[in-house]
């Protein structure tokens, strides 16, 4: 995760990086590639056919993008989650495999 250029980056094993999916506007849009974007993200998880699961805590939403860069809402909350919800967040969705990114929270 590209968390201060809201984007999410692919590493190839030779070392290339390229953007897999994100606009670089923070918002919360599903879409492919440059198309979607994202917006405090905070962790993210993968599943067993490679779709990764990336955490909004500023609008409360896991959203799941496929190895070709698809962007979609995988489940969401209204109203939007305070931050002292991060743990409930993490317990619903796939716990054992979200892996927080270094930040502070604050409510």
């Amino acid at each position: 995760m590209d968390v201060q250029n809201f984007k999410l980056r692919k590493i190839t094993p030779a070392g290339v990086v390229s953007t897999l999916a994100g606009s670089g506007l923070a918002a919360s849009t599903d879409g492919t590639g440059p198309a979607a974007s994202f917006k405090e993200t905070i962790g993210l998880g993968i599943d067993p056919s490679g779709n990764l699961y990336v955490c909004e805590i500023g609008t409360n939403k896991i959203r799941r993008v496929t190895q070709a860069g698809v962007v979609t809402t995988f489940a969401a909350t209204e109203p939007p989650a305070r931050s002292t919800d991060l743990p409930l967040m993490q317990i619903l969705i796939f716990p054992h495999r979200l892996l927080p990114i270094n930040r502070k929270f604050f409510t």
